[in-house]
């Protein structure tokens, strides 16, 4: 504990030993203040496919800032399980010499943003890109109008991105 007028280490004391201070009822106002306030971190999960497959499913919820990584595996994220909220849902997808596909329902709008290096990344079977080096930039046409909307913020080297309904 630091007393507030003077900045001086009063720990364990009641009184600041420099300043002569009350710093005791300073400590249990903090305390009473640190109880009354309750942090709920969401987490925000990550499915890794490193030599493997994963997936990640909304059926327990949003998926809002979730991250799926594959490297040398696939991982699969399916947003068809309960309807996505209103308004702009962003995840993360990145693929190394691995495959993504993210499976979203008809009427989600789709954003893609990132990087794609000697990758393929395709949605609803048309292919996005031109598969070397680039900066994917792609929405679907109106996306900004949509009530529900996806983006994915996308790395792909040496992979694949599909979307698909």
């Amino acid at each position: 504990m630091f007393c507030p007028r003077c900045g001086a280490d009063s720990e364990g004391a009641r009184y600041c030993r420099r300043c002569g201070t009350e710093v005791g009822r300073v400590a249990e106002a903090l305390q009473a203040q640190d109880q009354q306030q309750v942090v709920v971190a969401r987490p925000h999960p990550t499915a890794f496919g490193i030599f493997n497959h994963q997936s990640i499913s909304n059926a327990a919820g949003d998926v809002e800032g979730h991250v799926g990584l594959s490297i040398f595996g696939s991982v699969t994220l399916d947003l068809r399980a309960r309807p996505l909220p209103y308004g702009e849902t962003r995840i993360g997808m990145s693929s190394i010499f691995g495959s993504v596909l993210v499976r979203v329902p008809e009427d989600v709008g789709i954003k893609i943003t990132g990087l794609s290096v000697f990758s393929t990344s395709k949605v609803e079977g048309q292919r996005v890109g031109s598969g070397s080096v680039e900066v994917q930039e792609y929405e679907t046409p109106g996306y900004s109008r949509m009530g529900k909307r996806l983006r994915i913020d996308a790395t792909v080297i040496f992979g694949t991105l599909k979307i698909k309904s």
